[in-house]
């Protein structure tokens, strides 16, 4: 899968995203419309994008494991220790975004309803442990989630180049696995006072969608996607089928696939800044036409409209942050 069929995937998981908030829960928004596709059709068709979260853990894994191929896995900690250098990196940038669009939306938010902020639920939220100020922006704890836990997935399915340490990895393992099951097991036999501690620990610290992070890294892998070839549990069984369906069918189309592609580009801006215009700012344009593809569009347009030039502020940062760097780094070799 290549670097536009997976921006193609997250354009139309981003355009599910908005599809889902807007129309998943009957009568959140707060004003007549009608219905294009009928509101059962509507409805079916908005839980339907609940997709676009196991769509973006998928190529998240599958992008992972592409980029991770090029490690030599010699020993155990030589692959954990180049590997989380790699992560490291890759959350000190997700960082990076996330704080500068979610401190632009804190601000708006702040000036539109005329209040603050506590400084406590402000560290909660740009830390990722709590999504109190934006609900969207739950997935954020949960990508990290999945980044940290990704060294130990590559770990699991790779051979060592040391016949020895490949099996000192499948003993670690095993006794890993024992640990949680035994856990698991004595959790049900002990109080409620020891155990709940136990499994609150285990829930916070278990990505939810662990299992479709693991069918992008799985179909990297083993290389099993290509061309020629509720927040649901079964979700990780759903969407590599859809997303092997669209780019077979959508990406011999150039056009289509360049949208959507485009759409790709700006997704994590779009997820992270969507939710202003349904609930504060401009909430009258959105559904100042009483129709729910009209919604939807204006919605979208209102999203990109901002997400582009949040990219481009974004982008203008990096540049003068390399610039200036270059600079310290020029006068120190002249001096």
């Amino acid at each position: 899968m290549s670097k536009k069929e997976s921006d193609m995937i997250k354009g139309t998981a981003i355009l599910f995203m908005i599809y889902h908030h807007l129309f998943c829960t009957p009568g959140s928004i707060f004003v007549p419309y009608s219905h294009l596709l009928g509101e059962q059709g509507e409805l079916r068709l908005a839980w339907f994008g609940k997709i676009c979260v196991a769509l973006f853990a998928v190529v998240s894994g599958y992008g992972l494991c592409l980029g991770f191929k090029k490690y030599q896995k010699r020993t155990i900690l030589n692959t954990l220790r180049d590997e989380y250098k790699n992560i490291l990196v890759r959350v000190f940038h997700f960082y990076t975004l996330y704080w500068y669009v979610a401190g632009i939306y804190c601000i708006f938010w702040c000036i539109l309803w005329k209040r603050t902020i506590p400084l406590g639920e402000l560290i909660l939220n740009l830390l990722a442990f709590s999504d109190s100020i934006n609900g969207s922006w739950w997935y954020a704890g949960e990508y990290l989630k999945l980044l940290l836990l990704f060294p130990l997935l590559d770990l699991f399915f790779a051979r060592l180049s040391d016949r020895r340490q490949n099996r000192i990895k499948a003993v670690l393992f095993l006794l890993l696995f024992l640990a949680l099951g035994l856990q698991y097991v004595c959790g049900k036999m002990i109080s409620a006072s020891i155990s709940a501690p136990l499994f609150t620990a285990a829930e916070f610290f278990m990505p939810d969608y662990l299992l479709c992070f693991g069918t992008g890294y799985i179909l990297a892998r083993f290389d099993l996607v290509t061309v020629n070839a509720s927040y649901a549990r079964f979700d990780f069984l759903l969407a590599p089928f859809f997303m092997l369906g669209l780019v077979l069918s959508v990406g011999e189309s150039r056009h289509l696939c360049g949208i959507l592609s485009w759409f790709g580009g700006l997704s994590s801006y779009m997820w992270l800044i969507q939710l202003l215009f349904l609930n504060g700012i401009l909430a009258f344009l959105v559904l100042s036409v009483p129709q729910s593809t009209c919604i939807f569009l204006i919605l979208t347009g209102l999203t990109t409209g901002a997400s582009i030039l949040l990219r481009a502020g974004y982008k203008g940062i990096n540049m003068a942050v390399g610039k200036g760097r270059k600079c310290r780094h020029a006068k120190k070799e002249a001096s």
